[in-house]
């Protein structure tokens, strides 16, 4: 279930479906495209650090921390994935950014993470959108994601999850890069749980969790319609109590909505 954490992220694809989860492991893109990307935002990668170390003097960032002074930055370059549109080659990546220091490596330590394309002119690469669009995740790091190519678009879905009493719950937000910005086209609270922390498997009725799965209807068409399968146990009413459910999210003016639920 979601709360077991796991060395290996292992993640089967068959045509447009996807099982999920969780990892300890921080995803790197360390291709030779993403490390230009890299030296071309930061003048620098260090193959050791599988990463790029700078000296972040942006009041935003700092703040975010806590932090008054410039400091040391450690950056990674988290995927990389690439469009051909009318003879240039677009690049798309995800960039995490935590301070370079043990002190911020700590369970309530998340990761700032930016969302870049760059176009190639000549060879060169040229930035061409940068935002920071999130601070979340733990011991310097955001959650577990994945890229997946719906049409001409990528989609990202993004996993954050919380542990609070043993409880965890898995969310799902889903971004893209959509009319020139980067935005969340949609959020599934608690799309899986469970309290494995905080039970006794060897006494009925006290352990519940379920999961998920989530494909598309269409992948070969841009932002098709997403469908979400939920099945396992949960606790209503003080009972623990079997359940599954059926929903499908449709893409209209710039979100997801959910057109479709079945319990």
């Amino acid at each position: 279930m979601v709360g077991k954490k796991i060395k290996l992220l292992v993640c089967i694809i068959v045509s447009s479906y996807f099982c999920f989860a969780k990892s300890i492991n921080i995803r790197i893109a360390e291709n030779n495209s993403a490390i230009r990307i890299m030296k071309s935002l930061y003048s620098s990668y260090d193959s050791k650090k599988k990463g790029s170390v700078w000296i972040c003097n942006d009041t935003a960032m700092l703040h975010q921390y806590k932090i008054n002074n410039k400091i040391e930055f450690l950056s990674k370059i988290l995927s990389c994935d690439s469009l051909l549109h009318d003879g240039i080659k677009t690049y798309y990546s995800v960039i995490s950014s935590v301070p370079n220091d043990d002190e911020y490596q700590c369970h309530e330590c998340g990761a700032i993470e930016e969302f870049v394309v760059f176009n190639t002119e000549r060879d060169n690469l040229k930035l061409v959108y940068k935002n920071q669009f999130a601070k979340w995740g733990s011991w310097g790091g955001g959650p577990i994601f994945n890229v997946t190519k719906v049409g001409d678009k990528f989609l990202y879905l993004f996993k954050p999850g919380t542990t609070f009493s043993g409880t965890t719950v898995e969310n799902i937000m889903i971004y893209s890069f959509y009319n020139s910005l980067f935005k969340k086209l949609l959020f599934i609270k608690e799309a899986a749980k469970d309290n494995e922390g905080d039970c006794d498997k060897k006494i009925p009725g006290s352990c519940y969790g379920y999961n998920y799965t989530i494909n598309f209807a269409d992948p070969s068409k841009e932002y098709s319609d997403i469908i979400l399968n939920t099945k396992g146990t949960a606790k209503k009413s003080g009972k623990i109590v079997s359940m599954a459910s059926s929903k499908v999210y449709h893409f209209n003016n710039g979100q997801y909505g959910l057109i479709y639920n079945k319990n």
